[in-house]
């Protein structure tokens, strides 16, 4: 998509940038819920007694890298915003 749109610039590419960019940043999120749920899940697991606020701590410094998939987020977010400025050049 991204070759698309910087070989071409047509209004078709630099919508599927967009699209590409927002599904990115979806996917991203939905990446920290599941890690961090699965942690926690996993926690809950080892130690049922825990409480909510110990287990949110380790449930963010568990075995899944939990904010690993907002790279997604972030890498969706810079992909936007470079087609947003070059839209307006």
């Amino acid at each position: 998509m991204i070759a698309w749109f910087i070989l071409s610039k047509t209004l078709y590419s630099r919508l599927g940038v967009k699209f590409s960019m927002i599904g990115t940043m979806m996917v991203g999120l939905l990446g920290c819920y599941l890690h961090i749920q699965g942690n926690m899940e996993f926690e809950l697991e080892m130690y049922p007694s825990m409480g909510f606020s110990e287990l949110i701590v380790e449930s963010l410094m568990g075995a899944t890298p939990s904010l690993a998939p907002g790279i997604m987020t972030g890498l969706g977010l810079f992909g936007l915003i470079a087609v947003l400025k070059n839209e307006n050049e």
